[in-house]
């Protein structure tokens, strides 16, 4: 819920932010490169895997279409706070009524290589290949923080 509150007051209080989750690391400027992926869309998330819109790393520009998203989002989590959507399952059932797009594969996910390479989810200690033109990795789709950890290492170690 935190979370969605943020990302709506950087709805009323900017033209155009990036939300990033704390287990993303940055390599080299983006800015330029997500605005050009931008284009004319309203956001832009990671591929998340399966056709999914990532949660965890977007851009996204203030419009009337981004703001009723993120308050459709938060008034179905405070609704329905007993259920097990999280904003990124809502996101994904919602985000039809924006106009929204994926990020190319330069900001790059766990998901991704899993999806690409046959391997079920959550990572569990397989070796992957980590592209070296990427400008952005995600140390998601594992379990815990000491894999979170690992994930992030093995990016740094590319």
């Amino acid at each position: 819920m935190e979370k969605i509150k943020i990302i709506r007051r950087a709805l009323e209080e900017t033209d155009c932010f990036i939300w990033s989750d704390c287990d993303v690391l940055f390599f080299g400027p983006m800015t330029k490169h997500l605005l050009l992926e931008l284009g004319d869309y309203d956001i832009a998330c990671q591929y998340d895997s399966r056709g999914m819109y990532c949660a965890g790393f977007f851009i996204c520009r203030s419009s009337n279409s981004t703001k009723n998203l993120f308050r459709d989002i938060y008034e179905i989590m405070e609704k329905d706070h007993d259920t097990h959507d999280d904003d990124q399952d809502i996101l994904n059932k919602l985000i039809a009524n924006s106009n929204g797009k994926f990020l190319s594969d330069r900001f790059w996910t766990v998901g991704l290589y899993l999806e690409n390479n046959g391997y079920s989810m959550p990572w569990a200690n397989q070796t992957i290949e980590i592209p070296k033109d990427i400008l952005v990795f995600h140390a998601n789709w594992t379990i815990g923080i000491e894999n979170k950890i690992k994930l992030l290492e093995m990016a740094l170690n590319r």
